[in-house]
């Protein structure tokens, strides 16, 4: 409210974590292997120097802690692990890995096959990847292309059981469980009746437009990450769900076009990364009667508030979720409604 100079908004209760250990599906490690001496585990805070993690992160699924010691037996005796700066972990609900190893050496078809040779000592990881290049390109070793998650009927009023896929290297919310509870609230506030135009900004694989399009008339997602869009498509349809369309667009050029073409919608959703909506300032020429802003940082939604606010919306309330135990990160979704 101070920073966004925003009133009257009914902040309710957060909505708390039941996992407060073990509960994050992704993590990025960093590798140092220098003058004899392997470390793998995370930045210091303000530095470059990688500060081991021993047996696994306290924060991170148990299997993801086993894929990692599979990865600290292997990568000391490797010639190759000198080029090795970052490995990217991550699981479906089911448990499943996908490993993306970080290449800077200069041939790296070396790794690849050394990895191929040695996927008998890392039993844990269902697929893996090799990216390498300016443009970090993946190049695949073996197995799975990529990784899943649940989603429960009675989520919402009118949903549906759905099982939804993002690829190798996509985007997924770290808690599952605490996804749950976004998809659930956008579910209850959006209130659908059947008939409703959606706009879902920021889609990504369709984590919030799939589960809510049964109860729509409409849905229409935006994503600037192509991957993405193919794992939207492909969920929509794998779900019967037949009323989404999805398009490759940055998000505040979709709206202007949307806008020029006279497109009305009764709700658009939004979920952006952490630098925020550019988009905030003309979703005003859509007139929906509705907004509900899935947002991962205070500081850029405080400010996109204050621009929905000046064009004529109220935001009404807004739901903080403990999506980060242990941290001092929060995600909240918020409800705006036309003036």
């Amino acid at each position: 409210s101070r920073m966004g100079k925003v009133a009257g908004c009914d902040v309710l209760p957060v909505a708390g974590s039941p996992q407060c250990y073990g509960y994050r599906s992704r993590v990025q490690l960093k590798v140092s292997n220098r003058d004899g001496t392997f470390a793998l585990g995370f930045f210091r805070t303000g530095s470059h120097q990688v500060v081991d993690i021993g047996p696994g992160c306290a924060l991170a699924a148990p299997h993801l802690n086993r894929v990692l010691a599979e990865f600290r037996s292997l990568l000391p005796s490797m010639p190759q692990a000198a080029g090795i700066p970052q490995i990217d972990l991550s699981i479906g609900d089911d448990g499943r890995c996908i490993a993306i190893v970080h290449c800077t050496l200069k041939d790296p078809r070396q790794l690849v096959e050394r990895l191929a040779a040695a996927h008998g000592d890392l039993p844990g990881v269902s697929g893996l990847f090799v990216r390498s290049g300016e443009k970090g390109e993946l190049e695949k070793v073996s197995g799975i292309d990529s990784l899943d998650y649940g989603i429960p009927a009675g989520l919402f009023a009118g949903s549906r059981e759905m099982r939804l896929r993002f690829g190798r290297g996509g985007f997924s919310q770290v808690n599952y469980r605490q996804n749950l509870e976004l998809i659930r609230t956008v579910g209850e506030w959006g209130d659908l009746k059947g008939k409703e135009r959606v706009l879902d900004l920021f889609c990504g694989n369709g984590n919030i437009s799939v589960p809510i399009a049964p109860c729509a008339g409409e849905v229409v997602g935006i994503e600037g990450y192509a991957p993405s869009i193919a794992d939207a498509v492909t969920n929509a349809q794998a779900n019967g769900v037949h009323n989404a369309t999805y398009q490759v667009s940055d998000a505040a050029l979709a709206v202007r076009r949307l806008a020029k073409r006279k497109e009305r919608f009764d709700l658009v959703i939004l979920d952006p990364p952490r630098a925020g909506a550019e988009a905030a300032g003309d979703i005003a020429l859509l007139a929906p009667e509705r907004i509900i802003y899935v947002s991962c940082d205070p500081a850029t939604l405080a400010r996109d508030l204050a621009v929905l606010s000046g064009n004529g919306y109220r935001v009404t309330r807004s739901q903080p979720v403990d999506m980060f135990p242990q941290t001092y990160h929060l995600e909240s979704v918020t409800e705006l409604v036309r003036s």
